[in-house]
């Protein structure tokens, strides 16, 4: 009798969770009262504000100062007549419920498919710039670039173990500031682990420079367009706008992570027991000297 096997439970796709929400939102729209924000919006053709309120309704009122603060909306006249400010902007406290007619099933069948066409055309911008910028960091991921600049990187430091620590960190902090590297940095692991254990760190001295890295500068982002990009064009504002402030912002915060990071590296270095992972350095030397692709010299080692 042959036995079958069975079949184990995946967790699901990302395009097949992206449908499951994308019903479960349709379905809430059966349940959840139908209302709008009234919105403002500059006419720079005829120098006047739009408000559209929550029924469809519109009305116009000059634009001016007064009329901003009158409306509780704190943003100086200057942001909607240099173009910083170029969407529709909600105005506090203006929240109504409208008499919406729920769709049949046709309609509801039709909507699903209308409003995904309808999502990418409103958001072309950012979908064709990470689909350009992901093609770009996939051709230098696919020919070694990354992992040959870290191998040489390892050769030339020679002794000067803090450089390790400066220049990773700068450059994984740098790609989670512009474009967003996060999960990407699991691959260097396997790579910067034996680099860093030759240099007389431990393995909690790697995690602390990648993932500390990445974190600061996806967290201070400055042009990244899954977040940054994202917000600005939501909010109807360019996402230039404040970008020295960011800047100085992000190098200030990796300028600290890199301190934090080299006092603890050389306080293990000098004193392997200070190690938060003490009780497995010895194994996981011997672990990972056995994966090292890479010639490493021995110098590199060196606590002097």
């Amino acid at each position: 009798m042959v036995k079958t096997e069975q079949k184990k439970h995946r967790f699901p796709t990302a395009y097949t969770v992206i449908i499951i929400v994308l019903l479960l939102i349709e379905l809430l729209t059966y349940f959840i009262p139908a209302g709008n924000y009234a919105t403002l919006s500059y006419n720079s053709e005829n120098n006047n504000f739009v408000i559209t309120k929550p029924n469809g309704d519109t009305q116009k009122i000059a634009a001016s100062q007064n009329n901003l603060d009158k409306y509780k909306i704190n943003i100086p006249i200057q942001k909607f007549k240099d173009g910083t400010i170029f969407k529709p902007v909600a105005i506090p406290n203006s929240y109504e419920r409208i008499s919406a007619q729920k769709p049949n099933l046709w309609q509801a069948i039709v909507n699903f498919f209308t409003v995904q066409v309808q999502g990418i055309v409103q958001s072309i911008d950012i979908i064709a710039f990470v689909l350009i910028l992901g093609g770009c960091i996939g051709i230098v991921n696919a020919n070694g670039a990354i992992n040959s600049g870290i191998a040489a990187l390892s050769k030339k430091i020679k002794g000067k173990q803090v450089l390790l620590i400066v220049v990773i960190m700068a450059f994984v902090s740098i790609g989670g500031t512009t474009y967003g590297l996060a999960e990407e940095t699991m691959a260097m692991y396997p790579i910067l682990i034996p680099v860093f254990l030759m240099a007389g760190y431990d393995t909690m001295t790697v995690i602390g420079t990648v993932f500390l890295a990445d974190s600061i500068g996806t967290m201070v982002s400055t042009i990244n367009p899954f977040s940054t990009i994202i917000a600005s064009n939501a909010a109807g504002v360019n996402f230039s706008h404040a970008l020295p402030m960011r800047i100085i912002m992000w190098a200030f915060c990796t300028f600290i992570g890199m301190l934090y990071v080299i006092h603890y590296a050389e306080r293990v270095r000098k004193h392997p027991e200070t190690s938060y992972v003490y009780d497995q350095y010895e194994s996981d030397r011997k672990s990972f000297y056995q994966v090292i692709i890479y010639k490493i010299p021995s110098s590199l080692g060196s606590k002097n």
